[in-house]
Formats: C-alpha cells, structure tokens, sequence
C-alpha cells in the first residue's frame, strides 16, 4: 500500500467487521490478510485496489462474493491513522 503506509510503520485501525463507506480495510481473503482498499461496486462485489502507482504487480481486482463461500471473506477494521518515518 506504499506510498499511504509505509513499511514498519504504525497504524490505527477502527475494529469493525463490515464496510461502511470506500476506504482502507484489513480483511481476510480465503486464506490471506490483507490490507487493500476497498470500494463496493454492489451489495456483493468490491473492487480490490492498492495504492501502489505499479498497476502491473498490483493491479485493481474484482472480488464478487457470490463466487465465495461467506466464511471465505472477512472485514477486521477500518484505517484510521499512520505514522512512520517517510525516507
């Protein structure tokens, strides 16, 4: 997610475990956690995007939840605030 969070950084989360409105979230994708920004298209698809200006290694994703099952997906928290030494 560089150039928003910077590694070895600290971030605030708000703990919550649903999407309220576009923003960057810590959630869980099958087996991976991940902290992406998410963006809801409709009740049951986001778009996964990141931050990074390298769309080639990072690309925006489309994640359709009807494809998964509901245990498969999982929202932790909201970002709130970073802090870390920008170089």
């Amino acid at each position: 997610m560089h150039p928003t969070l910077i590694d070895h950084g600290t971030v605030l989360w708000q703990m919550q475990n649903a999407y309220t409105t576009e923003g960057i979230y810590l959630f869980r994708q099958v087996d991976e956690l991940r902290i992406k920004r998410l963006q809801r298209v409709n009740s049951h698809t986001y778009r996964i995007i990141s931050d990074s200006g390298n769309k080639d290694i990072y690309p925006t994703e489309i994640l359709d939840l009807r494809d998964m099952e509901s245990h498969e997906f999982e929202i932790y928290g909201k970002y709130l605030w970073d802090c870390a030494i920008r170089s």
